[in-house]
């Protein structure tokens, strides 16, 4: 059995060679040995120009509000980023020990600087104007990770948006070297937009591109070949649905609200606007609306995080988001809702693999919401060197034999995935809407996996069945609870979802053995918190194995 297993994890790493071409693994390898040559000091000499402009032709706008609240406590000395704070009082320790690298690269992407600017003026810019001044005396300098072309390119926006702002306040030393630096970061990005890779990351470094094309004088050409590439990359990108090619909620956000600044920006600076960014504008501002769970956050699949309700309702005000879908067909997920409660289901093949990718393996897993309030969540991105977080058991989705229904392996490669879901969709006048979806995964997608879904028409009744064919040993089903609830254990088949100590749900199966177990969770990065996770585990039936499961809100 040992031998069979490394024949198939050795077959999965093998599989790799169909998500990539000869090409990328050239750019991979070129853009490591670029990296080496960065980080010298003879890049920075070689490179240097003399020229530096003296003013920005443009002043672009941020499309979400700055947080008042949390730009007086960075205005009071301290910063709290991916669930950790850091005293930047009297020193500002752009590489500390006391945080993780998370922390270190939201610091350096200055996206604080509109909550400082939304903070009373004799405190918001003197605060933006010393800790930008710091950046620019000790860390000026390009390296390999605080230099990355997202982490560079949100710095960038980030500072051409706000430097007219910083101007107002300022001596003249530190407006040239502000404007020394945007410079200098522009030519650098220009230079290492990530071509090794198919995703996001290209458009929001071509976002800086464009940005320091439109501010900087004498910088038209970098704005065209900019706006050319994202262009391009829209129509690969963009899913004949409006969703992005990664699947992931939080994406198609930060996508979205990358195109409603660009498409302002230019409009500011006198510049048409492509057809596709106003089209792509209005129509995945719909694809975003269907991930919204009731609370106004978004679901967390392949990778994404919860996002801030606030934030997600001003973007989709101001692409005059009104029409509600509740199907994707090209991005495979379906919403069913009733009253108070609505299911996300995630019913499409595994999201297009890069050579090392974000898709999760959560095919047929749900997510649930009741009364405004998320009950049954996905486990979201989080690191753990035990686990995978894009694993099937981090999602409410069954695992067979211990194999997760796409192959996931170590640093971030796939194996063999998840290529065809069917399902369908019915609706039953006064009894309800059920969801019935199938595809084969698991070990070398051998496996056959069913699931139905019935939500009652009142919207308190949930039934499952999930249905197995050729396991082997057992088949485990998973069941993540918000951890803002409790779960009781009351016998073998019954559990109690309590809020507050009260009875708001019960949860029953038959088929399978139920049993309790913490697991994780990260709703925002680095944010990594305990909750209750349900696993309902029974023995194969050589024929058809079968769960069933209700879940009935009593509140």
């Amino acid at each position: 059995m040992k031998n069979i297993n490394k024949l198939e994890t050795i077959n999965n790493y093998l599989y790799t060679r169909k998500h990539f071409s000869c090409n990328q693994v050239f750019d991979y390898v070129t853009n490591y040995f670029t990296k080496l040559y960065y980080n010298t000091p003879i890049y920075d000499f070689i490179e240097y120009d003399d020229y530096v402009p003296s003013n920005l032709n443009i002043t672009p706008k941020d499309c979400i509000d700055g947080d008042a609240v949390f730009g007086k406590q960075i205005a009071n000395g301290t910063i709290t980023l991916c669930g950790q704070t850091l005293d930047i009082g009297n020193h500002i320790n752009w590489r500390s020990p006391l945080v993780d690298n998370n922390f270190l690269q939201q610091l350096h992407s200055f996206d604080y600087l509109k909550d400082l600017e939304s903070v009373s003026r004799n405190q918001g810019r003197p605060t933006a104007i010393r800790i930008v001044r710091s950046w620019m005396d000790e860390e000026a300098f390009v390296d390999s990770n605080f230099w990355q072309p997202t982490i560079l390119s949100r710095r960038l926006v980030n500072l051409i948006t706000y430097a007219n702002w910083l101007f107002k306040e300022c001596d003249s030393g530190f407006k040239k070297d502000l404007m020394a630096v945007i410079l200098k970061q522009s030519k650098h990005l220009s230079k290492t937009i990530p071509w090794h890779k198919s995703g996001y990351e290209v458009i929001t470094s071509i976002k800086g591109i464009i940005y320091a094309g439109l501010a900087l004088p004498q910088n038209q050409s970098a704005f065209l070949e900019g706006l050319d590439v994202l262009k391009d990359e829209l129509n690969k990108q963009i899913l004949e649905d409006s969703t992005h090619i990664q699947k992931n909620p939080l994406v198609q956000y930060n996508l979205l609200k990358d195109l409603v600044e660009i498409q302002a920006t230019m409009q500011i600076a006198n510049q048409q606007v492509p057809a596709i960014i106003s089209q792509s504008i209005a129509t995945m501002a719909e694809s975003l609306a269907f991930f919204r769970h009731t609370d106004g956050k978004l679901a967390m699949f392949n990778s994404s995080y919860s996002g801030n309700s606030e934030n997600i309702s001003q973007l989709l005000k101001i692409c005059n988001q009104s029409f509600q879908t509740d199907f994707l067909p090209r991005a495979g997920f379906r919403k069913l809702m009733r009253n108070d409660t609505s299911i996300i289901i995630d019913c499409g093949e595994f999201a297009k693999p890069d050579i090392l990718n974000s898709s999760t393996a959560s095919t047929l897993a749900f997510e649930l919401a009741y009364k405004n309030s998320r009950v049954f969540v996905s486990g979201g991105k989080f690191k753990d060197s035990k686990s995978d977080y894009r694993n099937s058991k981090n999602f409410n989705t069954i695992e067979v034999d211990g194999h997760s229904s796409s192959a996931i392996l170590s640093m971030g490669l796939t194996g063999k995935h998840v290529e065809k879901v069917e399902s369908f969709f019915q609706e039953e006048k006064t009894l309800g809407i059920g969801f019935e979806g199938a595809f084969y995964g698991f070990k070398n997608n051998k496996i056959k996996h069913s699931r139905r879904i019935f939500l009652a028409e009142n919207g308190d009744e949930i039934r499952g069945e999930d249905s197995v064919l050729h396991a082997e040993n057992d088949v485990k089903a998973f069941f993540h609870i918000h951890p803002r609830y409790d779960v009781k254990i009351i016998d073998s088949y019954t559990a109690e979802i309590l809020l507050n100590g009260s009875k708001i749900a019960e949860f029953k199966s038959a088929g399978g053995i139920v049993r309790k177990q913490q697991t994780k969770l990260c709703e925002n990065l680095g944010e990594v918190v305990n909750k209750n996770t349900l696993v309902l585990t029974c023995k194969v039936n050589k024929k058809e194995t079968v769960l069933r499961w209700a879940i009935s809100f009593t509140d």
